[in-house]
Formats: structure tokens, C-alpha cells, sequence
């Protein structure tokens, strides 16, 4: 490991009034949360185009919702690691901190991160929204924002 380059980041972190961090999956893997395209990624199991685009929901909604149910199972139990609370330390130290991520787990805010941008809404929040049925602003817009796979296509009511 190249320490005199972590040192160097570190320098310059420190001596910033303006930071922003963009998170993937790669964060939250060390949690237990599955990525998509690594080594034992969900799609060397699964195919993107059986559960992830807007013809595979009109094939089968049912079995989309079930992988997304699936999934929400397995980030329901998880926990933030260091990487989330080393940002949140990040954000109480560094005035202007922002943080975006395209995340879906919620361990940012699970870790105490203040205004996390969330570039795709929490499956978690969805998946709350959209089977109660609510008809709201905020049920519309999660779903607008639910996942990148499912753009232009209206799966909730207006």
C-alpha cells in the first residue's frame, strides 16, 4: 500500500473548505451488500435484462418484484462499516462536505451522514411507498427515482 499517497490525500483533505464524495457500491460491499458487475456480483448470477429494464417488468413484474424484494432482504439486516463513519466524521469536520451517492442500502444515513444526495432512492423507502399504495408527491417521485433501469416507465399511479 502506498501510504505516502494516502498521506498526501489526507494533506489535502485537511487543508480543503470545500469537499465532495461520490459513493458506489464499492462502500457499502464491506457491509455484506451485494454489487452488481465484481467478482461475485448480481449479475454473474442474474441477467440485467430478466430483472432490471422496463420490458422485463411488463414480461414479469412479479419476478422483478421478487429479485427487488429479494434484495431489500438482504440490505435490511446490515450495518454501516468504517468507510460510511470515516465520511460522517469528513462531514462534521469540512464545512462545505458534500456527499452524493447511487447507493440504494441507506447505510449513509444509518451512519449518521447528515444530507447524503441520493443519486437513486433507498429500496427501502421505495419498497415501503410502493406497496402500501400510497398515491402522494413523494410516492411519485420515489418511483421517478426508484432505479435508473426503470426510466420513462410509469409504475406507480399520478
Amino acid at each position: 500500500m502506498n501510504t505516502g499517497g494516502i498521506r498526501q490525500i489526507a494533506e489535502q483533505i485537511k487543508a480543503s473548505t470545500r469537499v465532495v464524495v461520490l459513493t458506489g457500491a464499492g462502500i457499502s460491499q464491506e457491509s455484506g451488500v451485494p454489487t452488481f458487475r465484481g467478482a461475485d456480483g448480481l449479475w454473474q448470477n442474474f441477467r440485467a435484462e430478466e430483472l432490471a429494464t422496463p420490458e422485463a417488468f411488463h414480461r414479469d413484474p412479479v419476478l422483478v418484484w421478487r429479485w427487488y424484494e429479494w434484495r431489500r432482504g438482504l440490505i435490511k439486516p446490515l450495518k454501516p462499516n468504517p468507510g460510511h463513519y470515516a465520511l460522517v466524521e469528513l462531514e462534521q469536520r469540512i464545512e462545505d462536505f458534500t456527499l452524493l451517492t447511487q447507493n440504494v442500502d441507506g447505510l449513509h444515513r444509518a451512519a449518521g451522514s447528515e444530507n447524503p444526495i441520493e443519486i437513486v432512492r433507498p429500496v427501502e423507502d421505495c419498497f415501503d411507498l410502493m406497496w402500501s399504495g400510497l398515491a402522494n408527491p413523494l410516492m411519485k417521485r420515489c418511483c421517478i427515482r426508484s432505479t435508473h433501469a426503470f426510466k420513462g416507465l410509469r409504475l406507480c399511479s399520478s
